[in-house]
């Protein structure tokens, strides 16, 4: 158990390692390293409290051990020879006969079901350690530690749902072995899968062990602020309150449930109340002015974020949604800056380098735009309207240059790309989503750029020259949309069908 909890802590299975050296010690109270091997977990883990316990037990058995340590004297070092101890182990294999012997011994031993389903684990043997796992909980329902086992093996299956399962089962058997992080990660996996009742337990239980965990009460929310659970979300609320009357979180939970019901002031108060005792707790100032983005509320809501900076200007989230309420507001310069210090905090939100394309483009800053456009691509493909916006960036840019070749060479300096997206396909894919979004301008960039990369490739001249026929197919349309509204001044659909041509390509005046 000592070796088993030593190899799960340097996987990093830190829970798993308690368990082990539990295990240890109830064989062996007495053992001293077991006792500071698991201390060692448990301060790994923030348990500082039941660590030190373990710590000082460790030192009183090593004392106890050191008192009846006889020291030889020197005639006996003298006289003492070597003993050679063998330092051969069993192998794996030995012990799976070994134990595989002892169940045909004792077949209703839950202990021994379980030793030899740890020994096919380590082999990787998942199906026999399955099998005798579940065979020892059918003789001893409440092994805590055999359910962890089925949980871990499920997961490696990619089992998710089977392995929640074990590890609710695991938690309710032997709860005093959960830290309130273990039920938080569990409660958000049931709650993926539309477990709401365990899940609520989790996140209860979370709270229960550490009052002031924020993520608890927020996780709680998410659950109870469903219209169906919204009484109940209350009543639990006015309970936790009652609990822990000097906690923020419980506020903040509080407000998220009134919000909810639409008890908009009352959700103020609570939200105010939150941050008169915690002003540094940044999700009560996002819950707040979900209030008035939701219903708007563009002024208030910036309003709320701007305070919310003052407390804590190290959340992304706070700036980038600052820069969101600022854009609809047209703010240009504020909400710039906003985008900026959220990407410089956290790089990889794509919506963050999206919305200061399209602020670019406003401000007709063209190759500001096409970059930060192309940077959230670089992020996520399949982000919505992304493609026409960065099609009128590129339109208006050759617009400005006047010149296909120069447009080409300038657009390949600006590309932020990896090496790994600096390639034929990754191009052609860009400009098949620019053509899906008529902007043919962009397409026949890009597949310009996917030709010089593979110059020979006959499939990239043809989807470049099919995309220039639809380039000119539209130029037809609007001359004809032109001459008949000179034809006949008065056909108003003509006029429609002239703007929606114009509004489609970004020429928007």
């Amino acid at each position: 158990y000592l070796n088993n909890g030593d190899r799960a802590l340097e996987q990093g299975e830190i829970e798993g390692a308690i368990a082990q050296y539990n295990l240890a010690i109830k064989l062996d109270p007495n053992l001293p390293q077991a006792h500071k091997k698991l201390a060692d977990a448990l301060a790994k883990n923030g348990q500082w409290e039941t660590a030190a316990t373990y710590y000082r037990q460790a030192i009183k058995l090593k004392q106890s051990l050191a008192s009846y340590t006889v020291t030889p004297t020197p005639l006996q070092q003298e006289k003492s020879q070597p003993v050679k101890v063998s330092t051969s182990k069993p192998t794996i294999e030995d012990q799976i006969k070994h134990y595989q012997q002892e169940v045909k011994n004792n077949p209703n031993s839950a202990e021994v079901l379980a030793n030899l389903g740890n020994l096919y684990a380590q082999k990787q043997q998942w199906q026999q350690a399955i099998s005798v796992y579940e065979r020892a909980l059918e003789i001893e329902p409440n092994l805590a530690a055999v359910c962890r086992n089925l949980a871990k093996i499920a997961e490696k299956n990619e089992q998710l749902e089977l392995a929640a399962d074990y590890w609710y089962r695991a938690l309710n058997l032997e709860p005093s072995w959960a830290t309130p992080e273990s039920y938080i990660k569990l409660g958000n996996t049931l709650y993926q899968q539309q477990k709401s009742e365990p899940a609520i337990s989790c996140y209860r239980s979370a709270i229960a062990l550490k009052p002031d965990l924020t993520e608890a009460y927020i996780r709680l929310g998410n659950i109870l602020s469903d219209r169906p659970q919204l009484e109940r979300g209350l009543s639990i609320a006015q309970e936790l309150i009652a609990q822990h009357p000097q906690l923020a979180a419980v506020y903040l939970y509080q407000g998220r449930i009134l919000a909810s019901q639409a008890k908009l002031p009352e959700a103020k108060a609570a939200y105010q109340q939150a941050i008169k005792i915690d002003p540094k707790l940044w999700q009560t100032f996002y819950y707040w002015a979900e209030i008035a983005k939701n219903r708007g509320e563009w002024q208030e809501a910036a309003a709320i974020y701007r305070q919310a900076l003052t407390k804590n200007q190290n959340v992304s989230l706070l700036h980038h949604n600052l820069g969101y309420a600022t854009f609809r507001l047209q703010s240009w310069s504020e909400s710039r800056q906003a985008f900026h210090q959220a990407i410089k905090l956290y790089p990889n939100n794509p919506w963050s380098y999206v919305y200061l394309g399209i602020i670019d483009i406003n401000c007709q800053l063209w190759e500001e735009a096409i970059t930060n456009l192309l940077k959230a691509i670089a992020l996520q493909t399949d982000l919505t309207g992304i493609y026409k916006q960065l099609g009128i960036a590129l339109r208006q840019y050759f617009l400005s240059l006047e010149d296909l070749e120069t447009t080409i060479a300038k657009v390949t300096q600006l590309i932020p790309f990896a090496s790994e997206n600096r390639t034929a396909d990754f191009y052609c894919q860009i400009a098949a989503d620019l053509s899906q979004e008529k902007q043919y301008d962009g397409a026949i960039v890009f597949y310009n750029l996917a030709s010089k990369l593979q110059p020979n490739e006959a499939q990239i001249a043809q989807q470049l020259q099919q995309t220039k026929e639809k380039q000119q197919q539209l130029q037809l349309e609007i001359i004809s949309c032109q001459q008949q509204i000179v034809a006949n001044p008065k056909t108003a659909y003509k006029y429609i069908e002239l703007g929606n041509i114009f509004a489609d390509l970004g020429d928007f005046e």
